[in-house]
């Protein structure tokens, strides 16, 4: 499910920046590639997280941390908060992935 709304919703994140706050790719694109290069750090925290609060609260937590984040996104006033809110986001979406491969 989550691969799903990945491969639906995030691709379309440069384009909605455009529509909804008429910025190009010159804004996007970094933030794109800033949001990868902090996923693969957080990840680093992952092992951390479950140790401290359990896998399953610190997958749940995580998880449920991010939706939010997504789902404020679209509220946004201005591109360089919902620049931040995506970024954070990806961060807690992705923090969680080692975790969630060590429980299957």
């Amino acid at each position: 499910m989550v691969a799903l709304g990945a491969g639906l919703i995030i691709p379309l994140i440069p384009t909605w920046f455009y529509l909804r706050f008429s910025v190009t790719d010159a804004f996007s694109g970094p933030v794109v590639a800033v949001s990868s290069i902090l996923m693969g750090l957080a990840a680093i925290a992952s092992p951390s997280i479950g140790k401290r609060t359990g896998l399953v609260v610190g997958i749940v937590a995580t998880q449920l941390a991010s939706t939010l984040f997504l789902l404020a996104t679209p509220f946004s006033p201005t591109a360089s908060i919902a620049a931040v809110l995506y970024v954070v986001r990806s961060m807690l979406m992705n923090m969680s992935s080692p975790s969630r491969i060590r429980c299957s």
